[in-house]
């Protein structure tokens, strides 16, 4: 099933034994006929804009609790944007997903980073960050007089990085140029690193 609002391929998640489908793209979602009764109690009937992905009829428009939704008029379907049922239910149904880096398609690993939650390679060190994140991570911090969170995240996930290549490199997985490359500097700064040992000194 493709999302009606940006046309990712959507997948399926499991809440509280109801199985809905999630786009993992806007973070839209949608809620078969009777779902979204069982998740908040809330019972409808409809208003109007999108079409239904079941049925294709135009879907209507509602609002619940501040929360526009749109509802299929002929088979009850449900369709709620990224962050509509978080602000219905509570749900936060982008954690506990699981990515793959776009890279080298190992499963990344959700860490918490200054508060916010990232999403990480293990294996490249790559980072993904959702909508917002970036902006939090470089909120002034005042008590440090101005300094950004964005250039400490930047200097830890270098450090991360060098720190992995020098590990892989030293158990013989890469040659000198492959873990230079995977460290993302040149041969000879490697090369400087290796003499350093530990690149946190």
């Amino acid at each position: 099933m493709k999302c009606i609002h940006c046309g990712e391929a959507m997948y399926v998640k499991n809440v509280l034994g109801i199985e809905i489908e999630l786009c993992p793209n806007c973070a839209g979602l949608w809620l078969d006929s009777g779902e979204l009764k069982e998740l908040t109690e809330y019972e409808i009937a409809a208003g109007r804009v999108l079409s239904c992905l079941r049925c294709d009829k135009p879907l209507q428009t509602k609002q619940i609790k501040g929360v526009e939704i749109d509802i299929c008029p002929e088979c009850g379907s449900i369709w709620l944007d990224g962050g509509e049922l978080m602000n219905l239910t509570g749900f936060d149904l982008t954690a506990g997903r699981i990515l793959t880096c776009p890279k080298d398609d190992t499963q990344l690993q959700t860490k918490m980073l200054r508060g916010v939650e990232v999403d990480v390679c293990p294996k490249c060190n790559g980072v993904y960050l959702d909508r917002g994140e970036m902006e939090k991570l470089s909120a002034i911090e005042p008590a440090t007089g101005g300094k950004t969170d964005i250039g400490k995240f930047l200097y830890d996930a270098y450090q991360a990085r060098v720190e992995l290549a020098i590990s892989i490199y030293r158990k013989g997985e890469y040659d000198k140029g492959k873990a230079a490359e995977a460290a993302g500097v040149t041969q000879e700064i490697f090369d400087q690193l290796l003499e350093k040992g530990d690149p946190k000194e």
